[in-house]
C-alpha cells in the first residue's frame, strides 16, 4: 500500500513539476517543486532501503554513467572557475534532476497514471489558453498566467517584465500556466503525441482532443509550436499512409489535404496568425526574430582556445547568451558530456517504440531551438521514456 502511495505521489509531482517549478520557496534559488521532490526522494529512499530492493531493478545504467560524469566535471569546473555561486546552484539543481531520473523513475513513475493526469492537466491548460486568447482579443484583458500572491523564481521584477512582454510584443501570446509559450508547447506536445500515436486505430475522441490541443498550441503563437505541430502531424500522416491500402490512401490524402486547406485558409486570414508567422519568418533573408533569437549564438559554442573546457565544458548555466539545448550541452558539459548525452538520446529512440519513441524524437528536435535538456522539463520527458511501468501495446 505504501509503495502505491509513493508511486502515486511521485508521478503526480513529476507531471505537475513544469508548473510548480515556476514558484519560489523560502529558500533562495530553490523552487517549491524542488523542495517537494527532495522530501519525496527521502521517503522513497527509506522505503527502498527497508525493502532491500535489488539495485538493478531501480537504477538506469546509462543515466548513471552520465550522472557520474556530470558530478566529476562539475567539481573540477567549480575548483578552477571564479563564477562559483551561479554554477553551483544551477549544477546542484541539474544533478538533482539526473539523480531522480537515474534512481527513482524506472520503478516509481507510473506511465499509465501519468498519461491520465496529463490528459486532464493538458485539457485544463488548453481551455485556459482559449479563455486568455478570447479575453485579450475581445475584451482587451490580460488574464494572469501564475497564481496571484505566490512568489516566483527569478528576479523581483520578473512579473512586470513578463506582463509587459506579453502585451507589448508583436502580438499577445497566451501561455496557460507557464512563463513562456515554448514551455507550454513542450508540455502540450506530449499529450498530442499520445492522442495520435497510442492506438492502432485512433478513436474519434482522441482525434477531437488532439485537435483541441493543436489549436491551443497555435494560439500560443510559439515558433517552436509551429515547427513541432508540422512534425508531429506530418509523422502521423505518413504513419496512416503506411497502414492503408492504395484506395484508402487516396481517400485519406484527399480528406487530409482538404482539411488542411480549409483550416489553413481560415487561420492565415487571422491577424494573430499573420503576426505569428511574421515573427517566425520575418521579412528578410535571415528569418524572423524567433529564428534569430534561437540560432544567432550557435557560433559561440565552439572555443578551442581552452581545450579543457572544450572537452569538459564551462559548467551548467555559465553562458551569458541564450543557447538551445544541443549547443548548450556542448558549451556547458563539453564535447565528452554531449557525446554521452546524445548516445542516450539515440539509443532511447532506437530501443523504444510507439509513443515513447516519438516523445524521444520530439525531445531531440525541441533541443534545436529550446533549452529543455537543461530545464525542469527533462523530468517529465525522461520519466515517460525511461519508466518500466506497464505500457499498453503501441505501434510505430
Amino acid at each position: 500500500m505504501k509503495n502505491i502511495k509513493l508511486k502515486n505521489a511521485f508521478t503526480i509531482l513529476i507531471v505537475l513539476y513544469p508548473i510548480l517549478a515556476i514558484y519560489a520557496s523560502p529558500i533562495p534559488k530553490v523552487s517549491i517543486a524542488d523542495i517537494l521532490l527532495i522530501i519525496l526522494i527521502i521517503f522513497i529512499s527509506f522505503y527502498i532501503l527497508r525493502e532491500n530492493d535489488n539495485i538493478y531493478n531501480i537504477i538506469n545504467g546509462k543515466m548513471f554513467v552520465f550522472l557520474i560524469y556530470i558530478i566529476i566535471s562539475t567539481l573540477i569546473i567549480i575548483l578552477i572557475d571564479n563564477n562559483l555561486k551561479e554554477i553551483l546552484f544551477s549544477s546542484l539543481r541539474y544533478i538533482l534532476y539526473i539523480i531522480t531520473i537515474t534512481f527513482y523513475v524506472k520503478k516509481f513513475f507510473m506511465y499509465d497514471y501519468a498519461i491520465k493526469l496529463l490528459k486532464k492537466t493538458s485539457l485544463i491548460i488548453s481551455i485556459y489558453i482559449f479563455i486568455q486568447f478570447i479575453f485579450y482579443y475581445i475584451l482587451g484583458i490580460v488574464l494572469p498566467n501564475i497564481i496571484p500572491g505566490l512568489r516566483v523564481m527569478g528576479t523581483e521584477n520578473i512579473l512586470i517584465n513578463i506582463d509587459y512582454a506579453r502585451k507589448s510584443y508583436l502580438l499577445f501570446r497566451p501561455t496557460g500556466f507557464f512563463f513562456e509559450p515554448s514551455h507550454c508547447v513542450q508540455y502540450l506536445s506530449i499529450i498530442l503525441i499520445y492522442y495520435l500515436f497510442n492506438f492502432e486505430n485512433i478513436k474519434n475522441k482522441d482525434l477531437k482532443y488532439a485537435i483541441i490541443t493543436t489549436i491551443a498550441i497555435i494560439f500560443t503563437g510559439s515558433s517552436t509550436g509551429t515547427l513541432i505541430l508540422f512534425i508531429i502531424w506530418g509523422m502521423w500522416f505518413f504513419k496512416k499512409l503506411r497502414k492503408h491500402n492504395i484506395l484508402k490512401n487516396i481517400k485519406f490524402i484527399i480528406s487530409f489535404i482538404t482539411v488542411c486547406i480549409l483550416g489553413g485558409s481560415i487561420l492565415i486570414n487571422m491577424n494573430f496568425i499573420q503576426k505569428s508567422l511574421f515573427r517566425l519568418v520575418g521579412s528578410g533573408s535571415n528569418g524572423g526574430e524567433a529564428i534569430t533569437g534561437r540560432f544567432a549564438n550557435y557560433g559561440s559554442v565552439i572555443n578551442t582556445e581552452n581545450m579543457f573546457k572544450f572537452f569538459f565544458g564551462n559548467g551548467i548555466n555559465s553562458n551569458n547568451e541564450y543557447l538551445p539545448g544541443i549547443p548548450l550541452a556542448i558549451y556547458s558539459i563539453g564535447v565528452i558530456g554531449f557525446i554521452i548525452l546524445f548516445y542516450i538520446w539515440i539509443k532511447s529512440s532506437i530501443k523504444n517504440v510507439g509513443v515513447k519513441r516519438i516523445i524521444m524524437i520530439i525531445f531531440i528536435i525541441l533541443n534545436l531551438g529550446t533549452a529543455i535538456a537543461f530545464s525542469e522539463g527533462i523530468l517529465l520527458y525522461y520519466s515517460l521514456i525511461f519508466t518500466n511501468s506497464f505500457i499498453k501495446k503501441e505501434s510505430l
